[in-house]
């Protein structure tokens, strides 16, 4: 696959991908709250617990796909933020090719408030910051 006509992404050196699955990643990090109970409306309910976990359907995919063995690139856009270098960890570390990826200089991660409950269903969950770009390349 030929890299992007992206100047940023050329002059980081990244030229070819040696892949059998490419992902259009979407990436934000959640925030999770755990619950004894979803609240009731205007209710506040003491969570028990608290992790930050990645999410995002298109990095999900390229985990899951990396994690059955497949060689796995991304296409993406990320923040420069705490939240982007936790997603270009989490792909080094699953053996996502990552070279593809931006990291944009001023733009913040989309994160993702979910309160689970005990029994482990998410009972909200609400989009903070906007996401980093509507368009890739």
């Amino acid at each position: 696959m030929r890299a992007p006509r992206n100047s940023a992404i050329r002059a980081a050196g990244a030229t070819e991908m040696n892949a059998e699955v490419v992902c259009l990643a979407s990436w934000n990090a959640d925030l999770v709250s755990h619950l004894a109970r979803a609240p009731a409306r205007g209710e506040t309910v003491l969570a028990h617990g608290f992790e930050v976990s990645p999410g995002g359907k298109g990095s999900n995919a390229a985990v899951a796909c990396a994690r059955q063995g497949a060689r796995v690139a991304l296409l993406a856009r990320i923040g420069a933020d705490d939240f982007g270098r936790m997603a270009l960890a989490l792909w080094a570390r699953e053996g996502v090719d990552a070279s593809m990826v931006e990291q944009v200089a001023g733009q913040r991660m989309q994160l993702g408030l979910v309160g689970r409950e005990h029994v482990g269903q998410p009972h909200q969950r609400v989009g903070q910051r906007q996401r980093c770009a509507r368009r890739v390349w």
